[in-house]
């Protein structure tokens, strides 16, 4: 399941979200409801199938996405797990836990291990696909290759390759850093 959820504009609002999700010719049905008590959207757990994502986008240009195989301690009952809430930044960089804890390594680090591991193939091909669907009419963007973009950044960034350059080219390659600032 995936969407974009907001809080009930009144707390007194009774609010459900149902999905039906579909796994190896089976059907389950997902209800979420909003608890006003704990300020959270609060799911029942299906044996059949798990609710998988479900993307918040908040009123100050974050978001947040509650993971049901990583957001687990919430399948006891007892307890409520919350959602991983990104920033604009820690969209490119990562979302940090406890200690040295990482929970996400995000678009960065994963872009770039996707388009240099032979393992990772598919998952570099579906990000090929999203760039190409977020392409304007009559232009493809593609995955470039990821590079380091300045001298005090160790990182590999990855790259998107724009339709646009030099006449003799086949166009340029933007680190997706910058080519994403200001979506």
């Amino acid at each position: 399941m995936s969407g974009f959820v907001a809080r009930p504009s009144s707390p007194k609002t009774k609010s459900a979200i149902t999905a039906v999700i579909r796994v190896d010719h089976q059907e389950a049905k997902v209800i979420t409801r909003f608890s006003a008590d704990i300020d959270r959207w609060v799911f029942n757990q299906s044996k059949t199938v798990s609710p998988g994502l479900v993307f918040y986008l908040m009123a100050d240009g974050s978001f947040a996405v509650w993971d049901s195989e990583r957001n687990h301690a919430s399948r006891n009952g007892n307890e409520l797990s919350t959602a991983f809430v990104f920033s604009h930044r820690e969209v490119f960089n990562g979302l940090s836990g406890k200690g040295d804890t990482k929970l996400c390594n995000v678009l960065i680090t994963d872009w770039a291990m996707w388009s240099d591991s032979f393992s990772y193939a598919p998952l570099a091909q579906q990000m090929d696909a999203v760039l190409k669907v977020l392409s304007p009419i009559g232009a493809c963007y593609q995955v470039g290759v990821p590079r380091r973009v300045c001298v005090s950044d160790a990182r590999r960034v990855p790259t998107i390759k724009m339709p646009y350059g030099e006449e003799d080219s086949e166009g340029s390659e933007v680190p997706a850093t910058q080519a994403l600032i200001g979506y």
